[in-house]
């Protein structure tokens, strides 16, 4: 028996308090724990002395141990567990048992934040005190720890008792972005970035230009659900910055750019690949003054978009702006094939003949000019070339002017150039019309390197482009980070192994109809069929009885092959429309006289004559890869797995005098266990290969195109079988 108690006394700076709860214990920082502890033990029988010997039977024993801990004042408590045992006769009754006790609110006593001194908030951005800050600008915090994340942290009691382990998480309690003067939380997207350490936020709207605006970030830390206190008060950690903002753009910025359809220096715009013949301009931010109508008392405004090609015809149509003035969206129907052009977003503020233009804001005010330039918008050169040539006896010299005049940014009386962009539209209309076009003349070649890998390549009329195999943005500054818009696939057998059962033009893969149907569906619906009269059959032998039959886990369905086609890592894919394509296609040549000849005075229009050959690209070889081979050996394994694990597992068998446990393959017809013994035997991985390999014949496998949504949300367009021999 014993006991040892702990009185102390704790100042408010110390912050002391029971774990897990923001109770202070005791009175006027004095609390007393303890602990007390005590074990008996005994026992009585009987003596005999038989005068040769002595004998001593123990008729009744037991033992008891017990230890307490406690504290008091405020508030009072006991907690503690016992064991006990005894022993009847020698073993003829004996037993144990165990048990805890505890009364009152458990307190142990510990030392308030772990974290203080460590600052949670590092840095707020834009700094406090910026000026001529971009209205388009995002708000962002960043924090010295992980946070939203719980950490377990150990705090020792005493040197005797085990550690009180206290979780603790450090959570953003409030991130506001507000315009100064107002109440009003500004309404945008946050998200977390670089492991819960920044967290970025984007406003939905505009920002006001010219004013001041306030972020505040305020930091705490919960334990157990409940916010932790120190000294009594709440811990909590701000930080607030104030930032101005500059002007508000006439136009759209890359900075404010989300996404545009047709993609900016797109090479093969699919003009029938669309919704409603609708292409966009999609900014980042909603409420863009240069999308709001001008004052409806002074002016007429209008906005519309201007396509110019490169053989410098022009024509106009509507633009809608998008709800929340987030865009423009126009329409595409009268672009022509395999035409380069430049499409203008323009607004067309004309004034009402008489009207008072006063209240007209500033910044959408009308150009008056005839004809307006935007000079960083414009790029015009004039540059001399040197041309002669031999006609019989005479020799003709001439310098050729080359004169550059681009589209974007040029703009008539009354009109603004919102936003200009330039990309080619393709020969076809639709990816369907394409791929018809391309279906010839594919050849296909493989490579063993285990499994057999194999590819199609071929010199494409039109070839594909940088937007249909790689993932991007139209700008670097977008938010908005596009898939490859061309989706490969594989047609697989309806009601297969995932449930589906929806059809489509392509023609089912041969491969999964031929291979993959027959040695993995098919092999997997027998192993269910087996199972089924396998426990038929045992209670058929075992009447009344209960079988307990390991079950066959599922297995992938056809989706394993997603990722079996696509472009090979060395294809061709046509790069974004280069500024020297640009300034080429809107370039004029004109002659500007002749020395020493026969008087000609030679003029171009397009492409000089000399330079014809350097304008004709070479073309490279598309490649596609078509590999089933790899997802069928390891859609196979997960088969053969399955099929072991079944056949060596134990079933149960449950009858009213008992259970007997019996391996499952010992329950087998002989051909059962030839169809199992087949997988199981198939344990080397060429062997796997091998049974998963292809067959000769014809191979189809589809391709769709996807185009954006105004939203940028992805639709499914047109799509093709590419057809090829093996």
């Amino acid at each position: 028996m014993g006991c040892d108690i702990n009185v102390t006394h704790a100042t408010p700076e110390t912050d002391r308090r029971c774990a897990g709860s923001d109770r202070v214990p005791g009175i006027d920082g004095w609390y007393a724990t303890g602990q007390f502890y005590a074990g008996i033990e005994g026992a009585f029988g009987i003596k005999v002395n038989l005068f040769v010997t002595e004998i001593k039977a123990t008729i009744f024993e037991a033992s008891a141990a017990m230890i307490l801990k406690g504290g008091l004042p405020n508030p009072e408590w006991v907690s503690g567990r016992g064991s006990f045992y005894y022993n009847v006769c020698d073993g003829l009754a004996e037993g144990r048992c165990s048990f805890v006790f505890e009364a009152g609110t458990v307190c142990l006593p510990v030392t308030g934040n772990p974290f203080a001194g460590i600052s949670l908030i590092q840095d707020v951005q834009p700094v406090n005190g910026a000026t001529d800050v971009s209205v388009y600008t995002n708000a962002s915090a960043a924090f010295s720890m992980e946070m939203n994340r719980i950490f377990e942290i150990e705090e020792y009691v005493s040197s005797t008792d085990p550690p009180v382990v206290r979780r603790l998480q450090p959570y953003m309690y409030a991130f506001e972005l507000k315009k100064s003067g107002s109440s009003a939380i500004l309404p945008g997207n946050g998200n977390w970035i670089e492991d819960n350490r920044v967290y970025d936020f984007a406003p939905s709207n505009v920002l006001q230009a010219n004013s001041l605006h306030t972020i505040r970030v305020e930091a705490r830390i919960r334990e157990n659900g409940r916010d932790l206190t120190t000294a009594g008060r709440l811990f909590r950690e701000e930080r607030i910055h104030e930032f101005t903002t500059g002007d508000e753009p006439d136009r759209i910025v890359d900075e404010n750019l989300s996404f545009t359809y047709p993609y900016i220096r797109q090479q093969h715009f699919l003009k029938g690949e669309h919704r409603a013949n609708e292409g966009y301009v999609r900014c980042k931010r909603a409420n863009n003054g240069f999308f709001a109508e001008g004052d409806v008392s002074s002016v007429v405004t209008t906005f519309y978009a201007r396509f110019t090609d490169e053989d410098n015809q022009s024509f106009q149509t509507p633009v809608r702006i998008m709800r929340g003035q987030t865009g423009a969206i126009f329409q595409t129907n009268q672009l022509v094939n395999d035409k380069l052009y430049c499409v203008q977003i323009i607004r067309k503020d004309t004034p009402i003949p008489g009207a008072s233009s006063s209240g007209t804001n500033p910044m959408l005010s009308a150009a008056v000019t005839s004809t307006v330039m935007v000079p960083s918008r414009i790029i015009t050169s004039l540059q001399v070339f040197n041309f002669s040539a031999v006609v019989g006896s005479n020799t003709i010299n001439s310098n050729q002017y080359k004169r550059i005049s681009l589209p974007g940014g040029r703009v008539n009386q009354f009109e603004r150039e919102i936003y200009s962009y330039y990309f080619k539209t393709s020969k076809f209309n639709r990816l369907t019309e394409k791929i018809q076009a391309e279906q010839p003349d594919w050849t296909f070649s493989k490579i063993n390197f285990g499994y057999e890998l194999g590819k199609i390549e071929k010199n494409m009329e039109e070839s594909f482009e940088w937007v249909d195999a790689e993932s991007f943005k139209v700008v670097p500054q977008s938010n908005k980070t596009f898939t490859p818009r061309l989706k490969f696939f594989l047609q697989p057998v309806p009601e297969s192994l995932d449930g589906s059962t929806a059809t489509t033009p392509i023609p089912i893969n041969s491969y999964l109809r031929e291979i993959a149907n027959k040695r993995i569906t098919q092999n997997y619906s027998r192993m269910m069929l087996e199972r089924a009269d396998i426990i038929r059959r045992t209670r058929n032998a075992n009447p009344g009885s209960t079988v307990l039959c390991p079950n066959i886990m599922p297995i992938s369905g056809f989706n394993i092959y997603d990722n079996s086609t696509g472009f090979a890592s060395n294809s061709f894919k046509k790069a974004p429309l280069t500024q020297d394509q640009i300034n080429s296609a809107f370039t004029t040549y004109v002659g500007a006289g002749i020395s020493g000849g026969i008087g000609i005075t030679p003029s171009f229009s397009g492409t000089p004559i000399m330079g014809m050959a350097s304008f004709v690209a070479g073309r490279t070889k598309t490649i596609l890869r078509y590999e089933p081979t790899v997802a069928g050996t390891e859609h196979y394994k997960q088969l053969r797995r399955e099929a072991v694990i079944f056949a060596n597992s134990l079933t149960t068998i449950r009858s009213s005098v008992g259970s007997s446990l019996i391996t499952t393959y010992d329950l087998m017809t002989p051909a059962q266990k030839s169809f199992f013994d087949e997988h199981e035997n198939r344990s080397r991985i060429l062997d796997q290969i091998r049974y998963m390999n292809w067959t000769k014949g014809v191979q189809v496998f589809g391709i769709q195109y996807i185009y954006p949504d105004e939203n940028g949300n992805d639709v499914l367009g047109s799509l093709g079988p590419l057809a090829f021999r093996i």
